[in-house]
């Protein structure tokens, strides 16, 4: 049997900064934060088109800011992908196979991502907000500690994931005296 992951990394990413943005994919890595392991990735793209044609927004500002970043990452985002509510559906059946029924959802912060991807789903979120962690919050306790294992956003929902749990890992054990 495999084993179960008490928290879970969420990232997503989006051409607004509201509740009603475009997703462009979601990235979502279980770990446990006691000893740092890291089970298996989600990772989905979503359709830009069906979400613009569902009436979610696109923020010329982010539109700006993404221009001005690694062009790869945006066009890569931009062509093809699923329904952005099947990819949350897949995302909430992920977590619930690969993790604890108490699990934590971490995310920078979950007054963005897990908001964007609740009002997304179009229907109730199945984890209760008193499970959801703040990444950036956490990891300002112990922020010297957590810049020595950070390493630069690469706007790939996994691989900020992975960045993000170390962060989190290292100022846990800080905090609790855990050496690994």
């Amino acid at each position: 049997m495999e084993r179960l992951f008490t928290d879970v990394m969420i990232d997503i990413e989006t051409l607004d900064t509201t509740p009603t943005s475009v997703i462009l994919s979601i990235g979502a890595v279980p770990f446990n934060i006691g000893d740092g392991q890291a089970g298996q990735e989600y990772s989905s793209k979503c359709n830009v088109s069906m979400q613009v044609r569902d009436g979610h927004t696109i923020g010329m500002e982010t539109l700006k800011w993404w221009i001005e970043q690694d062009a790869g990452v945006l066009s890569n985002s931009l062509s093809g992908g699923e329904w952005v509510r099947r990819s949350v559906e897949n995302l909430n059946d992920f977590i619930s196979e690969k993790c604890v029924d108490e699990v934590r959802l971490w995310s920078n912060s979950p007054s963005f991502d897990l908001v964007i991807l609740k009002n997304a789903l179009n229907n109730p979120w199945p984890f209760p907000f008193w499970r959801e962690r703040d990444v950036r919050t956490f990891v300002a306790i112990r922020s010297e500690i957590a810049k020595e294992f950070a390493r630069k956003a690469t706007h790939d929902p996994v691989d900020d994931c992975l960045r993000q749990i170390d962060m989190v890992c290292a100022v846990y054990w800080d905090l609790n005296g855990i050496s690994i």
